[in-house]
């Protein structure tokens, strides 16, 4: 599907930052990507939509609230770490997500494929952590949902995650050279998530979380610098000088900007550069803590709902 075909009302009932994430893979520029479907994800949303017209949005809240407790209460038990015992758990809470509201409104609102896969990683020990991810790819392009499950599980009990993480950034069609980059986790140097963000030298931190700004307010100038159009995925921390990103991301944006307004296809880079960015200052053995909304200015607000409600904002009906 080219993007002179795409018709972005076929995403009108998917969150906004979903929706601008996996358009570009319905119009061919780019193989696949993916969601992180973590509490932020859900807290995010319920926040945004409880403190507008609740009234409107009575079903999509309680849809939400419903899965969240559901990913709350999900558990597994292991008596032992093995990559059987693992796949058993992993296929018993696979089918737990795939019945909840949420899961479903995402398979059926995608006209493509859509996997909402169980995922796991270790914690230090034998300790396990596990959560949830969307992927999504055009139609009849998705890998086997087993297979995944597989690798991951895989990765996890023989503590081989990083060929894991390699294997998810060639199914999200990341430059190989970005994948190499970022499993380079030398002492001796800064993260890769670091490396990737420091590179741009537009960002004003104070603004971080203040009240009212917006995100051209946090990221003045952003476009000027080429490093900015690598930013095309969210939660993807390109290679510095990576000339393959910013090709690949000028490419999206192009593609963004004839099927949405474009101030909406230039804010979800910016979006998506800011929350690299403080995830990358907020680095732990366990991650990165995504940011609440609001805090990455009035576009991440917008960014939470409905994309048929988020077209409808002051700022995106006049671009």
């Amino acid at each position: 599907m080219s993007s002179s075909s795409f018709d972005a009302a076929a995403l009108s009932s998917l969150p906004s930052f979903v929706a601008l994430e996996t358009a570009p893979v319905l119009m061919g520029r780019k193989d696949g990507a993916s969601i992180q479907m973590s509490d932020r994800y859900f807290e995010n949303q319920l926040s945004v939509l409880r403190s507008l017209d609740g009234a409107s949005f009575t079903d999509r809240i309680e849809s939400l609230s419903q899965s969240y407790e559901t990913v709350q209460d999900a558990s597994i038990h292991l008596d032992s770490l093995s990559v059987g015992t693992l796949e058993h758990a992993a296929n018993n809470v696979h089918e737990t997500y795939r019945s909840m509201p949420e899961t479903k409104l995402l398979r059926s609102s995608f006209p493509g494929d859509c996997l909402t896969l169980p995922e796991f990683v270790r914690t230090g020990g034998n300790g396990i952590d596990f959560g949830l991810r969307a992927y999504f790819f055009r139609e009849g392009d998705a890998p086997d949902p087993e297979d995944v499950i597989h690798r991951n599980v895989v990765g996890v009990v023989e503590e081989t995650e990083r060929e894991f993480e390699r294997y998810q950034g060639g199914l999200h069609d990341y430059p190989d050279c970005c994948i190499d980059a970022f499993m380079d986790r030398s002492p001796d140097a800064d993260a890769p998530e670091v490396r990737s963000v420091e590179a741009l030298s537009c960002v004003r931190e104070e603004r971080i979380g203040a009240s009212g700004v917006s995100i051209t307010d946090i990221l003045p100038g952003f476009f000027e610098e080429p490093h900015a159009y690598s930013f095309f995925s969210r939660k993807f921390f390109p290679e510095s000088d990576c000339v393959t990103a910013q090709e690949c991301g000028r490419d999206i944006l192009e593609g963004l900007t004839a099927a949405f307004p474009d101030r909406m296809a230039r804010d979800i880079f910016r979006l998506n550069y800011a929350l690299c960015f403080t995830l990358a200052h907020s680095l732990t053995p366990e991650g990165g803590e995504l940011p609440r909304v609001g805090s990455l200015g009035t576009e991440h607000v917008y960014a939470s709902l409905p994309l048929k409600n988020a077209l409808s904002v002051p700022r995106y009906r006049s671009s």
